[in-house]
């Protein structure tokens, strides 16, 4: 019986970095980027902003240097983006590791967030809302989902940062409901023209870009 118990107990303690790693890789992500902020900040980088896409439901595995990361949660991969002088660089983390930095020459990523400073900082993405007629009822549904993929795109000004988030499910135009009833989103329209949407579009068409250059590699 005992040699049984001291079996089990050594099992768990083998066991427990996997499910440590696997509860931790979006904090030590997130501790990877605060980090490399601070680096850029004690340089006295004034222009310093990242996105963070993630996907609820995802599953991913990462090889990289023998190791492997794998985890049944979120996926989550952020792009810290940065200005020095006249030059502008990209750099991209995830839940496993951290990546090489990229020169780039887009600088849409402040110069769009400045000429729609105001707009972007007061604008709010509507929920996914239908409509649906029942006798003489017109109700308003808010219709949701429990896979849907979002960014979260954060930029600072001195000692503050602004933060907005985004659920790409509340920029669909469309989505099929109960009995297979198609749903329409009287808020695509608004949502779709936000000076934040179209913010997020173009880092998007960056990081995309870079992703097909195959521009990263894990460090």
């Amino acid at each position: 019986m005992m040699m049984g118990k001291y079996r089990h107990i050594l099992l768990l303690l083998v066991l427990m970095p996997f499910y440590v790693l696997a509860q931790n890789t979006k904090q030590s992500m997130d501790k990877r980027v605060s980090e490399f902020v601070t680096v850029l900040q004690d340089k006295k980088v004034k222009q310093i902003g990242y996105t963070t896409y993630y996907c609820l439901g995802s599953k991913k595995t990462a090889e990289f240097k023998q190791n492997v990361c794998d985890y049944e949660s979120v996926y989550y991969e952020t792009y810290l983006f940065w200005m020095e002088g006249s030059k502008n660089f990209v750099k991209k983390f995830d839940n496993c590791s951290e990546f090489n930095e990229v020169e780039i020459k887009s600088n849409q990523f402040f110069s769009y967030f400045v000429f729609n400073r105001e707009k972007i900082k007061n604008e709010e993405v509507k929920r996914f809302q239908a409509t649906e007629i029942i006798g003489k009822d017109t109700l308003l549904l808010t219709v949701s989902t429990d896979h849907a993929c979002h960014a979260k795109l954060t930029i600072f000004e001195g000692n503050r940062r602004i933060d907005k988030v985004i659920d790409y499910h509340n920029l669909s135009a469309a989505t099929t409901g109960d009995k297979n009833k198609s749903e329409i989103n009287i808020n695509y329209t608004y949502n779709n023209a936000l000076k934040l949407v179209e913010w997020d579009k173009k880092i998007k068409e960056i990081v995309t870009d870079l992703g097909k250059k195959k521009s990263f590699a894990r460090k």
